[in-house]
């Protein structure tokens, strides 16, 4: 409700062409005719002080502000009708990007022009103020608030769940795959609440620390997310028209197997790998960063770490009497 205000309240000031703070006049010229217009920093350059800068750069924060769209398909088993409702909540994400993400940001930078912003007061603060409504910053402190609470919320279940699974499948201790009275894998989310904690308090010994680092984990972690989702793609679509694919895909073969697929992905030929060329790219541009340079390596490692477990966990299998 406040980021559909703030976008009417934009507007607003838009149409009727009232006052603003900057004293620049508020149109959607400003998306062009500011400091070197709509790529001021140009698509990659790096600045006087060794820093990278430019649209692409951005495009690693993108990737850190969008990752967890993921969790979607953790709910599908406990949805009381996937089918239906996991296809909406994913497309509902499209329009979701569109109005929260692109639209403000376009309504924002024509009332607010970038070049006024230094990050001492929300631009969301700053239209709500054009408009007359000067308790913005209380309003919007609370609706960040509940968004934050959000964001954990959706973490603890994800994170519950997915250790609960890999406790059933022989790869975490077995206490996590323990269920309540209520169907809730509690240890699970005991154990997330606990890092969670623990990340509490090293934001607060160490906050320039931890907002750099723990964000370009959190980013290398989508990458890897994303990038084992797009195998899993390529490899369910094989396994599809071999024949062998679940439930009423069974007993079918080449494109009339993967015709019957209820939730396609879009050019699921190609889309794949254009999705993994492009996760690649950020990687590379991660290196430009030294804080996001540091994930990278912390990324390699980990993945050394899990195929290393997975091929000893193998092995005791094949050896086991």
């Amino acid at each position: 409700v406040a980021v559909i205000a703030m976008i009417v309240g934009g507007l607003a000031v838009l149409i009727a062409g009232l006052p603003t703070d900057s004293g620049v006049k508020a149109s959607f010229s400003n998306w062009f005719a500011l400091d070197g217009g709509v790529l001021p920093h140009g698509l990659l350059q790096q600045s006087a002080d060794g820093q990278w800068t430019g649209l692409l750069m951005a495009l690693v924060v993108v990737m850190f502000s969008f990752g967890g769209t993921e969790l979607i398909g953790i709910t599908a088993g406990e949805t009381e009708d996937p089918r239906r409702t996991i296809p909406r909540a994913t497309n509902g994400i499209i329009w979701r990007i569109l109005v929260f993400y692109i639209g403000a940001l376009g309504v924002i930078m024509a009332v607010v022009p970038w070049n006024t912003i230094d990050g001492t007061t929300s631009p969301f603060v700053q239209i709500f103020d054009s408009v007359g409504v000067h308790a913005a910053a209380g309003i919007l402190n609370f609706v960040c608030l509940t968004a934050v609470m959000s964001v954990y919320n959706s973490g603890l279940y994800a994170n519950s769940r997915m250790l609960y699974s890999l406790a059933r499948q022989g790869n975490a201790p077995e206490i996590l795959g323990k269920l309540n009275f209520h169907g809730v894998p509690v240890v699970g989310v005991l154990a997330s609440a606990a890092i969670t904690a623990l990340a509490v308090v090293v934001v607060f010994l160490w906050p320039d620390f931890a907002f750099n680092y723990l964000m370009s984990i959190a980013t290398i972690a989508g990458v890897i997310n994303w990038s084992m989702i797009m195998v899993t793609e390529i490899h369910f679509r094989r396994r599809v028209a071999a024949g062998d694919g679940p439930g009423e895909l069974a007993g079918f073969t080449g494109d009339e197997a993967l015709g019957r697929i209820h939730f396609k992905l879009p050019f699921a030929r190609v889309m794949p790998y254009v999705v993994l060329a492009f996760l690649a790219f950020v990687v590379v541009l991660m290196c430009f960063s030294s804080s996001y340079r540091v994930a990278v390596i912390a990324g390699v490692v980990w993945l050394a770490i899990l195929l290393t477990a997975y091929q000893v966990t193998q092995t005791r299998k094949t050896v086991r009497p």
